[in-house]
C-alpha cells in the first residue's frame, strides 16, 4: 500500500471535522467556541506559540551548584 501525504485544509477535511489553526503570534490560543465544555472539571484544549529562538544551536549556561 502507498501512503501520499497531502497537504491539510479547511475544505478538504470539512466531511470528518474542523481543522484547528495554528496561532500566529506568540501566546496562548484557546479554542473554546468549537471545543467548549461547560461541564466543571471538562477539558479544554489550547495551543501555545512561543517565539522563535535565536541562531541555532542554542547555547544553555547553568549555575554551578555552591
Amino acid at each position: 500500500m502507498d501512503l501520499v501525504a497531502e497537504r491539510l485544509t479547511q475544505e478538504a477535511f470539512a466531511p470528518y471535522g474542523d481543522v484547528i489553526a495554528v496561532p500566529v503570534r506568540p501566546g496562548r490560543k484557546y479554542y473554546s467556541s468549537g471545543l467548549g465544555n461547560a461541564r466543571a472539571g471538562a477539558a479544554s484544549l489550547s495551543m501555545v506559540m512561543r517565539e522563535l529562538v535565536g541562531d541555532l544551536p542554542l547555547e544553555v549556561k547553568l549555575p554551578r551548584a555552591a
